[in-house]
């Protein structure tokens, strides 16, 4: 169903903005990372996306043909459908937590500020190869994870998924590895018609991605 009073977060308003800091933009958008006074004195970082055109989302963009959005689609309503999708797989680690709010009059999602660092900006060198070679329970940690992130993207007909479009902790919290989804807002496209179909020009198409060869 997309956003909803689940992704409201009164505290998570411009008033209780406390910093910002471009984060640099994609193919299509710009992102800041905002950071809010939460209860008690606390401090919590978030990622800052808005909604294109700040009112039509994904208007007109086909993204290779997989997805063929209607106007008016926004891009924050497939964000938080694809994170209640995760959730509902038991999954939600994954996507982290979601909300809607605005920033400086600006309609948009905001992210939980995800750790670690985007999988194409992971030296694949040898002392990376070494690293997994004497790490087996990491590199069977993420191998699971990165299946799981398959099996959502799949569940959703996610089809941005690249390097750059997931993060990595080697050693996140409680020296655990952690893979974190972000960019979800390519996904569940008109023409999606199941699980990782899609109807392409009267014929059916099988929906994959070479998420284990970039990792």
């Amino acid at each position: 169903n997309g956003a909803n009073e689940a992704n409201v977060n009164l505290q998570l308003c411009d008033k209780n903005v406390v910093g910002e800091k471009p984060l640099g933009s994609g193919a299509v958008n710009k992102v800041v990372k905002l950071t809010y006074r939460m209860p008690g004195g606390t401090k919590k970082d978030f990622v800052f996306k808005p909604d294109l055109s700040g009112r039509c989302g994904l208007d007109g963009l086909n993204l290779g043909l997989y997805q063929a959005y209607q106007p008016a689609q926004q891009s924050v309503k497939l964000n938080t459908a694809t994170c209640d999708m995760a959730e509902f797989l038991g999954l939600g680690y994954l996507t982290g937590k979601n909300y809607v709010t605005v920033h400086n009059g600006q309609y948009g999602l905001l992210m939980e500020m995800a750790p670690g660092k985007a999988a194409n900006d992971i030296p694949k060198d040898q002392a990376h190869k070494k690293f997994f070679t004497e790490n087996l329970k990491v590199c069977g940690s993420l191998a699971k994870q990165l299946n799981e992130l398959s099996w959502l993207d799949l569940a959703t007909g996610q089809g941005d998924r690249h390097a750059g479009n997931y993060l990595v902790d080697f050693f996140g919290k409680g020296n655990k590895p952690k893979v974190s989804a972000i960019d979800n807002d390519m996904c569940f496209g008109t023409y999606m018609v199941g699980i990782g179909k899609f109807k392409l020009n009267g014929f059916h198409k099988l929906f994959t991605h070479g998420l284990f060869d970039d990792a």
